[in-house]
């Protein structure tokens, strides 16, 4: 965790685990929110890398918000090309007045074309807060997005919990996905989504 916006230096510590080299390692840290996070440069190269030999790389970063980051690698173990990409793993800007937990579209188990969807959006205040607010968007299979709706979330104290929920509803079979975005009057302070299949 940082205390504030700006730039950071991470440092990423590569391991092979595995009993074969690795050659022509292409590696990269990514952001899964690039408002929030931003990358400087285009990644790290490694020749090879023995088994149990371990490599430490910096990479500059540009950090407005919380934000999750993740790794992939790609090259060669062998001659067999292969490609990895880690969990995303959360970099800690401060503590912001209040953080979007979690966002969820509850199914049964699978939701049916024509009928709506229900999405759940968490919010727990670290601070006592007003003037928050959440917007819902749907994505499409088709790749249109939809606003599905904005909310004003009461004053808060600290520690409060409050879930919002709204109604969507699929148009078209496929994958959805669902993006929701919590503001701090017209600040940015977080963003989540979920992704569901309509049959």
């Amino acid at each position: 965790m940082v205390e504030q916006s700006g730039t950071y230096w991470v440092t990423l510590t590569l391991k092979n685990i595995g009993s074969k080299i690795l050659s022509a390692l292409d590696v990269r840290l990514n952001s899964l929110d690039s408002y929030a996070i931003t990358i400087h440069g285009r990644g790290r190269y490694i020749p090879t890398l023995s088994p149990n030999a371990e490599q430490v790389m910096f990479f500059q970063i540009e950090a407005n918000n919380t934000a999750r980051l993740y790794v992939t690698i790609s090259g060669k173990e062998n001659d067999t090309h292969f490609r990895w990409e880690s969990l995303g793993m959360i970099f800690k800007v401060g503590v912001e007045v209040a953080e979007l937990r979690s966002v969820f579209v509850l199914t049964e188990p699978y939701p049916q074309f024509g009928k709506a969807l229900t999405c759940e959006a968490t919010v727990v205040s670290n601070k006592e807060s007003a003037g928050l607010s959440l917007e819902f968007w749907l994505e499409h299979p088709s790749g249109r997005v939809e606003d599905s709706g904005k909310m004003k979330i009461k004053k808060m104290s600290a520690g409060e919990t409050a879930r919002q929920v709204v109604q969507m509803k699929p148009e078209e079979e496929g994958v959805y996905r669902v993006h929701v975005y919590l503001y701090h009057k017209n600040r940015r302070i977080g963003y989540e989504t979920d992704t569901v299949w309509v049959t």
